[in-house]
């Protein structure tokens, strides 16, 4: 259980903070991606750091109990499937980074994050596993 607390405290906090950033920057969160999205190499590269996350996510904690710990192992397999997506697919992640340019849903999708980093960080500090 401890892996489980300290992944849920370490990916909370990261979802918080970092869903906070982009919903409140938004346009320029765009901009970011679309310069990302003019070099096929960064898409690559970043396909590989976010493999490893998910890799190392599911290496320590590939637990499949109908419980709020599951949700860090669907997160950790939800990074390997995107990183490889990045490697194989560069096209389609660059066609989904400019379908961001106009479609509010990817916001929506980042409120929602928000909203699952904070349960997680939430489980994580004050849960009844957490002490």
């Amino acid at each position: 259980m401890e892996t489980t607390i300290f992944l849920a405290r370490t990916i909370g906090l990261f979802g918080v903070i970092s869903a906070l950033a982009i919903i409140a920057r938004y346009e320029k969160f765009i901009q970011i991606e679309k310069n990302i999205a003019k070099n096929v190499s960064t898409i690559y590269l970043s396909g590989f750091f976010i493999i490893m996350i998910g890799a190392a996510i599911i290496a320590s904690h590939n637990i499949w109990l109908w419980d709020w710990p599951v949700i860090i192992t669907l997160l950790g397999w939800a990074a390997l499937i995107k990183g490889t997506m990045r490697i194989l697919f560069p096209e389609t992640v660059v066609y989904l980074i400019n379908k961001k340019v106009n479609n509010y849903w990817f916001l929506s999708a980042e409120i929602s994050f928000l909203m699952l980093s904070a349960y997680l960080l939430y489980q994580g500090f004050f849960g009844l596993d957490a002490f």
